[in-house]
């Protein structure tokens, strides 16, 4: 039903996974989504997408644009790149 509505409060077992982890399943989920529901291009473009915004993300957290540490943040970039690659 279109005008069905609900209530959504989750996210609790997210904060539990590790900033690597979190990145890993984010853009795992989204090219999953996207290998469904777009043609072979268009994933293509999605996964050209991730990893341009890896190696943006990537640099940003060397120059200092980061919350937690280095390492752990170029992990957590690289982790996503490998698997979007």
């Amino acid at each position: 039903c279109p005008a069905a509505g609900f209530f959504h409060s989750g996210a609790h077992s997210v904060r539990q996974l590790s900033f690597r982890d979190q990145q890993v399943f984010w853009y795992t989920n989204m090219l999953g989504y996207a290998g469904k529901h777009f043609s072979r291009g268009e994933v293509r473009i999605v996964r050209f997408g991730i990893v341009a915004g890896m190696l943006v993300r990537s640099l940003a957290a060397l120059l200092g644009a980061r919350q937690g540490r280095l390492g752990e943040t170029l992990s957590a970039y690289w982790a996503v790149l490998r698997q979007a690659g």
